[in-house]
């Protein structure tokens, strides 16, 4: 007796090409856009938490009058708003021997163990 094959997403029988896995395009489309999504669920997260610290420090940047840019700023207001430390897109030290950190085109340097000046990278 031959075992029928069935549309791996929803169950109905499948006709035609004994390898086909899927009753129709929308079936196919649906099961790899739920295995995508699936996999790429911890990509997604970090990318949340980026785009967070980025819109944090770009609204620090476009109100002057919420902050002076070149004073230094303490890291607990940062905290307040929101902002993971633990999450960057790239940093490195300046001149000066200090560590900058970006999100992205938006940045901090710190001054102080508790502090930072904000920065905008124009390159990108």
């Amino acid at each position: 007796m031959m075992k029928s094959k069935v549309c791996q997403l929803c169950g109905d029988s499948l006709k035609g090409r004994t390898d086909k896995r899927f009753c129709d395009d929308n079936c196919r489309a649906s099961y790899h856009n739920q295995k995508k999504k699936l996999n790429n669920l911890a990509i997604r997260k970090v990318n949340a938490v980026l785009l967070q610290n980025r819109y944090i420090l770009s609204c620090l940047m476009q109100h002057p009058m919420s902050v002076d840019q070149h004073e230094a700023i303490s890291v607990n207001r940062l905290l307040d708003m929101g902002y993971n430390f633990n999450f960057f897109t790239h940093y490195y030290k300046n001149s000066q021997g200090h560590l900058c950190q970006f999100c992205y085109d938006y940045g901090i340097v710190f001054v102080a163990k508790d502090a930072f000046v904000l920065l905008k990278n124009n390159d990108t």
